[in-house]
């Protein structure tokens, strides 16, 4: 048996008894200015395509790694402070699933009164394990802030995929306009020369057909890629929800309730509030 043949070949035309070998690359090379042209919008849309691709596959993967060093956190250390330095000191803010709990935890710390020993670093208060006194009225703030950051990395995680929609629904149909585009100078050719046989109408068809061909390449992967990382990213924003409803949870059940009285204080200044080990 030969060898086989490159990548491009497609396949073998001619009388029989004698083959000729054919290549796309020969057909895009004898293909008219139309054709070329939409050949290069084509080949624009696949590299941005294949690019975006690429990025959320890599981005799917450094969150999956990620959120196994959060949740190993998460349920081992004892304290929301003892996770917010892991969370600093493996470097996951970036993390979906542990920018919601830095941001209720830290919308926890803003309405809370401050404790001993909280310090300041950079900006931002950094605070060791105590009892927080909250008020209840001050969850509410802590629901909110967590699920706008849901709704924050949800849309993170979907941008860019609008091209690949793009690219899967248009790209076919401006392979069609070249293929167009080379019939129709095709037939103008045939009518200038006056002969009308297959062997002066196939090529110029053929190689107009090459831009559908390099349309419904450019489209295909595209859909396929779409499909694909809309179902993971609905996996991920189902999972974050859950984290949310479980971290609110969590926060509700560690609250105790107390009475805040001060000496000589009038009742109206007494109020119910809630501590919150942290």
């Amino acid at each position: 048996m030969g060898g086989l043949w490159p990548l491009w070949s497609l396949g073998m035309v001619g009388s029989p008894g004698v083959q000729s070998r054919w290549s796309l690359l020969d057909l895009i090379r004898g293909s008219g200015t139309e054709v070329w042209m939409v050949l290069i919008i084509l080949l624009g849309f696949s590299i941005i395509s294949w690019a975006i691709i690429a990025a959320k596959i890599m981005l799917l993967r450094r969150t999956r790694k990620q959120t196994e060093l959060f949740f190993r956190s998460y349920e081992q250390q004892p304290t929301f402070s003892a996770i917010y330095k892991d969370v600093e000191a493996y470097g996951l803010q970036n993390n979906p699933f542990a920018a919601i709990f830095l941001k209720g935890y830290r919308e926890l710390l803003r309405i809370s009164a401050s404790p001993p020993g909280a310090k300041t670093q950079e900006g931002a208060v950094v605070r060791e394990p105590a009892r927080l006194a909250v008020e209840w009225t001050g969850l509410e703030s802590v629901e909110r802030a967590v699920r706008q950051e849901g709704a924050f990395q949800v849309h993170r995680y979907e941008r860019a995929l609008g091209f690949l929609a793009t690219t899967g629904s248009t790209a076919p149909f401006v392979g069609l306009f070249g293929t167009v585009l080379g019939i129709i100078r095709s037939f103008h050719e045939i009518g200038m020369r006056g002969s009308a046989s297959l062997a002066t109408v196939a090529p110029g068809i053929s190689e107009a057909l090459v831009a559908t061909a390099a349309g419904l390449a450019a489209a295909i992967p595209a859909v396929v890629a779409y499909n694909y990382f809309v179902q993971r990213i609905r996996g991920v924003a189902s999972e974050m929800d859950q984290f949310t409803t479980e971290f609110l949870n969590l926060v509700q059940r560690q609250l105790r309730p107390r009475r805040v009285r001060a000496e000589g204080a009038s009742t109206n200044e007494s109020a119910r509030r809630q501590s919150l080990h942290v």
